[in-house]
Formats: C-alpha cells, structure tokens, sequence
C-alpha cells in the first residue's frame, strides 16, 4: 500500500513538472518592447529632428581662454573609526 502511493505521488510530481516546464510563458514587458522595437518597419529616428543650436543649453559656456566645467559632486561613504 506505501509503495502503491508513493509510485502515484512520484508519477503525479513528474507529470507535474514536465506540464509546467513544457508550458510557454508571457513575454516580459522588456522583452516585448525589444521585439516590438526591432521588428521590420520600424524606424529608428523620430520624424522630426532637432536642430544642433538647441542642444547648446546643456553644455558649459566658453568664458575667455578657458571652459567652464561644473563638477559633479558624489558622495562618498567614509569609514568612521
């Protein structure tokens, strides 16, 4: 009788597992915007394009011989002793 049951308990874990790794699963929203992105007729430039005078507002200004460059400041954890 207890080998009877466990033959059914191991038969019914290995069909189990072969139906759910068998199984297809849902792309993942990533995986679906890759496909989408990189599927024939789709374009990679938009319509319309900036003009290079635009772009001007997000780098340093020159100020007489020298470039002025903003630092970005990071913080650093130090170790208290």
């Amino acid at each position: 009788m207890l080998l009877k049951m466990r033959q059914v308990i191991v038969v019914f874990s290995l069909s189990l597992l072969f139906l759910t790794s068998c199984a297809t699963q849902a792309p993942s929203r990533f995986e679906q915007a890759q496909q989408e992105s990189s599927q024939r007729g789709s374009s990679a430039v938009v319509k319309e394009s900036e003009s290079g005078g635009s772009f001007n507002k997000f780098f340093p200004l020159l100020v007489g011989d020298m470039s002025v460059c903003i630092p970005k400041r990071k913080k650093v954890l130090q170790k208290q002793s």
